[in-house]
C-alpha cells in the first residue's frame, strides 16, 4: 500500500456479520470428507481405493472448471441479469433448482458408493464404480463453489476474509463430526447431506431480493460486455494463483503418507490438532487481526507478508527432520495453519479481483479452482513417481518462490514509487489533518474518505480502483458523490480547497 500509516489509521471499516455466508463452511467442509488422508472415508475404502476416488474427483472438477472457464470467456454464456445487475426471479429460480439438481447427485452417488462397497451386495468392478463415483461428485461441486465465490465477490474483501476465516472454523467442526461413531460409519452420506445442506441454502440466497443479498454497484460491473483479457488476470492474481498451486501441490505431495515414506498416525490427539485446532487457530488470529488492528491488516499486507511467509514455511518443514515426538507435532500444527492462512489469502484475493478487474466471478474463480486441482492431482502422481526425493522438489520449488518474490518487491520499486516514498513527513501529515477536516466538514462516509485520500495524493480512478479492490464504475460513483458534497467539479477544485486554509 503506498498511504502512509497515518493515513492507513484514519479509516476504519466495520465488518457486519452475514451468517449466510457461512454456508460455504458446509460443501468445503463436504470437500475435506471426501478428499482428505486422514477422512473417516478410510473406514468405508482403504488407501488404494479412496487415492482411485479422489484422483477422479479432482479431474472431473478441473475439467468442470475448465468448460466454464471457455464458455464464460468464448462462448458468450449468457448472465442474464435485469436492469439492477441481479438475475431475474425466473432465473435465480432455475439456478437454485440447479443447484439441488447437482446436491441431489452428488448425495445419490455418494449413497451407491457406500452401498456397493459391501462385498455382499456387490461383486462388480468397484474401481469402475469409484471412478464413475468421483466423476459425478467433481462434477457436482462444481457449481457449488462457484455460486458461493459469487456471493463472496459482492463482498469488501475485509468482509470476505472474516466470513471466510468464521467459515473455516465452522467447517472444520463439521468435519469433526464425522468421527462420531454413527456418522464415520457413514462419511460419504454425511458429505452428501452437507452439499444437499448447502445447496438449500444457496437456493434461499438467490431467490432473494438482490438489494438483502449485494451491492448492485458491484452486481453490474461484474457482467463486462468486453471480456478482461486473460493476460491482464494473472498478472494482477499471479501472486494468489501460484501461492495456491504450490500449496495445492504440496497436499498432493503429502496425502498418501506411506508413498512419502512419512508417518501416518490415526490418534485422535493427533486428528484433531490438525483437523479442529490448526484451522480455528489460524482463523482466529485473522479475524483478531481484523478486528484490533483494522487500520493496519489489509489484504495487501496479508498478501505481501502473511501468505509468503506461510508458504515459505510449508516448503520449509519438509527439509527437515524432527525426531522428538513433540517437535513433530508443532510443526505438524505450524503447517496445518499456513495451509489456513494461504487458503484464505487465496479464496479473499480471488473475490477482490472480480471486484477490481470487473470480470465475471465464475471466469476468475473457475481459472483458479482449475488450477489447483490440477495441481493437487500432480502431486498425487508426482509422488509415487518421486518418492523421498520431495524434499528435493520443496527446496526447487522454495528457491523459484522466493526468486519470484524478489522479483515482485524489485518491480515495484521503481522511481515513481521510490519518489512516493522519499515524500517529506510534514507534506504527509499536512495533506492528513486537511483531508480529515473536509471529510469531518463535509460529512463523507468512511470509504468516499479514503477514495477522497488517494485523490488528494494525485492518484487517478484506475490506480484508486486496483488498490481499494472495486472496479473503476464504483470509484467514479464515489468521486461524483464526494465532488457534489464539497461543491466542486473538477480535480483542479479539489486540489484548492485543500490548499485553502478555513
Amino acid at each position: 500500500m503506498t498511504l502512509s500509516d497515518t493515513q492507513k489509521q484514519s479509516t476504519k471499516f466495520p465488518l457486519v456479520f452475514k451468517p449466510a455466508l457461512l454456508g460455504i463452511a458446509l460443501p468445503f467442509s463436504a470437500f475435506l470428507v471426501l478428499v482428505l488422508n486422514n477422512s473417516p472415508v478410510l473406514e468405508l475404502l482403504d488407501r488404494a481405493q479412496h487415492g482411485i476416488f479422489v484422483r477422479s474427483l479432482l479431474a472431473a472438477f478441473a475439467a468442470g472448471c475448465l468448460v466454464v472457464l471457455l464458455l464464460q470467456r468464448f462462448a458468450g454464456l449468457p448472465s442474464q441479469k435485469d436492469s439492477n445487475g441481479s438475475a431475474d426471479a425466473q432465473t435465480r429460480k432455475q439456478r437454485g433448482a440447479y443447484q439441488l439438481l447437482a446436491a441431489g447427485i452428488l448425495l445419490l452417488t455418494c449413497l451407491a458408493v457406500t452401498l456397493l462397497n459391501d462385498p455382499v451386495a456387490f461383486q462388480g468392478p468397484l474401481p469402475v464404480v469409484l471412478v464413475a463415483a468421483g466423476v459425478l461428485v467433481g462434477l457436482a461441486l462444481v457449481p457449488q463453489l462457484l455460486s458461493w465465490a459469487v456471493f463472496y465477490a459482492r463482498e469488501l474483501p475485509e468482509s470476505s476474509l472474516f466470513h471466510a476465516a468464521l467459515s473455516l472454523i465452522l467447517a472444520a467442526l463439521l468435519y469433526c463430526v464425522s468421527i462420531l461413531p454413527l456418522v464415520c460409519d457413514v462419511p460419504l452420506l454425511y458429505a452428501g447431506v452437507l452439499v444437499l445442506a448447502a445447496a438449500f441454502v444457496l437456493r434461499h440466497l438467490m431467490r432473494a431480493p438482490a438489494g438483502k443479498t449485494a451491492d448492485a454497484a458491484v452486481l453490474s460491473s461484474t457482467d463486462p460486455k468486453t471480456p478482461v483479457p486473460l493476460k491482464k488476470i494473472i498478472l494482477m492474481l499471479w501472486k494468489p494463483l501460484v501461492s495456491g498451486a504450490i500449496t495445492a501441490f504440496i497436499i498432493g505431495l503429502v496425502w498418501d503418507p506411506f508413498a512419502a515414506e512419512a508417518n501416518a498416525s490415526t490418534e485422535l490427539f493427533e486428528f484433531l490438532s490438525s483437523a479442529l485446532a490448526a484451522p480455528i487457530l489460524a482463523a482466529l488470529l485473522v479475524i483478531a487481526a481484523l478486528f484490533f488492528r483494522p487500520r493496519h491488516f489489509s489484504l495487501h499486507i496479508y498478501n505481501d507478508v502473511v501468505m509468503p511467509v506461510a508458504i515459505g514455511i510449508l516448503l520449509v518443514v519438509p527439509l527437515i527432520n524432527f525426531e522428538p515426538v513433540d517437535l513433530t507435532l508443532i510443526t505438524g500444527l505450524l503447517s496445518q495453519c499456513c495451509f489456513v492462512l494461504v487458503a484464505l489469502a487465496v479464496w479473499t484475493s480471488l473475490a477482490a479481483g472480480v471486484r477490481t478487474l470487473g470480470e465475471r466471478p465464475w471466469v476468475i474463480f473457475t481459472l483458479g479452482f482449475a488450477l489447483f486441482a490440477l495441481c493437487m492431482l500432480a502431486g498425487l502422481y508426482a509422488i509415487h513417481l518421486i518418492g523421498t526425493n520431495g524434499q528435493v522438489l520443496c527446496l526447487v520449488l522454495l528457491a523459484i518462490f522466493l526468486v519470484l518474490m524478489v522479483l515482485d518487491v524489485a518491480l515495484k520499486e521503481n522511481p515513481q514509487g521510490a519518489s512516493r516514498e522519499r515524500m517529506k513527513e510534514a507534506l504527509e501529515h499536512y495533506l492528513q489533518r486537511r483531508c480529515d477536516q473536509l471529510a469531518e466538514r463535509f460529512g463523507l462516509s468512511a470509504r468516499e474518505r479514503e477514495v477522497f485520500l488517494y485523490l488528494a495524493r494525485g492518484y487517478g480512478q484506475v490506480y484508486i480502483a486496483r488498490e481499494l479492490y472495486v472496479s473503476e464504475n464504483t470509484i467514479r460513483t464515489h468521486v461524483r458523490h464526494i465532488y457534489a458534497k464539497l461543491g466542486i467539479n473538477s480535480r483542479e477544485e479539489l486540489l484548492q480547497l485543500i490548499d485553502s486554509e478555513a
